[in-house]
């Protein structure tokens, strides 16, 4: 599926807001796993970037982290 919304983020303080985020519905086996990244990327309100890695967090819980591909 593809995703889609608006993110801002403000280098100085980390802080991260999405908004108007949504998906393509293509059919797959467990939607149930896209609704959760879907909710916690929605949740976050801060972020890190360190090195090649970008990290979401609401406020202090780590809730998703992301490798820069190769």
């Amino acid at each position: 599926n593809r995703y889609f919304g608006a993110v801002t983020m403000e280098t100085a303080s980390g802080k991260f807001e999405a908004s108007q985020i949504g998906s393509t519905k293509m059919a797959c086996d467990n939607m149930s796993v896209e609704k959760n990244f879907l909710d916690m990327v929605q949740k976050a309100n801060r972020y890190i970037v360190s090195g090649s890695t970008l990290e979401l967090y609401q406020d202090n819980l780590l809730l998703l982290k992301f490798n820069k591909a190769e």
